[in-house]
């Protein structure tokens, strides 16, 4: 199975308003914007309000599960002209096994990758983790060096959305951004689903600890 996927009109176009509007009203008052929000739903409320119903189920047939724990919601800013994401997997910052995890991505308005939204490689859903470099990025600590990404040789995947669409890609899914090239703002919220009592793999989690120590070296 692939590692990723695509939902169309899949959340309530009203709900994505509200929230755009919120979020709007937010960064409108932060004095330092920031281009990634780690746990958004402490900031704003009544972000669980697009996972509809519909939308749930279909995250827990895709993690065959019937009650997976929202465990984080992120917000990404992809500001005019902002630099891309580095190719990484998200699972070498979370440590759980590949099936066990799932992220939502719910763009706020429509948007596609010449303004910041995710491409991803077509790889497999219990695809291995990838060696990762600490990196100079803020809040973006590793990434795979691109001669590794060269070498695979998978075909990319990017998602144009509409209002209301979304894409999900599991724990080991490869992505990154090339930036936003518009002059425009743009943002997207992602929800992060796991499984109840989901164990950590502590090798996976050691390796990650000693990156990202070396990416607090690096910013310094």
């Amino acid at each position: 199975m692939n590692s990723h996927g695509f939902l169309t009109k899949s959340v309530e176009k009203k709900e994505i308003a509200l929230i755009r509007q919120k979020v709007s009203i937010f960064l409108k008052s932060e004095s330092q914007k920031s281009n990634y929000y780690k746990n958004i739903s402490e900031k704003i409320d009544n972000l669980n309000d697009l996972i509809n119903p519909v939308l749930f189920d279909k995250v827990n047939n895709l993690l065959a599960n019937s009650n997976p724990e929202l465990s984080q919601i992120e917000l990404h800013v992809q500001e005019a002209g902002c630099p891309g994401i580095p190719p990484h997997q998200d699972n070498f910052y979370h440590h759980i096994d590949p099936l066990d995890g799932l992220k939502v991505l719910i763009p706020l308005q429509s948007m596609d990758k010449s303004q910041g939204a995710l491409i991803f490689l077509d790889n497999e859903v219990n695809s291995p983790v990838l060696e990762h470099c600490s990196s100079e990025f803020a809040n973006f600590s590793s990434f795979i060096n691109k001669n590794i990404i060269d070498s695979l040789k998978f075909t990319t995947t990017s998602y144009c959305y509409l209002e209301g669409d979304c894409s999900y890609h599991f724990m080991n899914s490869i992505h990154f951004s090339e930036g936003n090239n518009t002059n425009l703002d743009f943002y997207f919220l992602v929800y992060r689903f796991q499984k109840p009592n989901s164990k950590t793999d502590l090798n996976l989690r050691s390796k990650y600890e000693k990156c990202y120590e070396n990416h607090l070296k690096r910013l310094k």
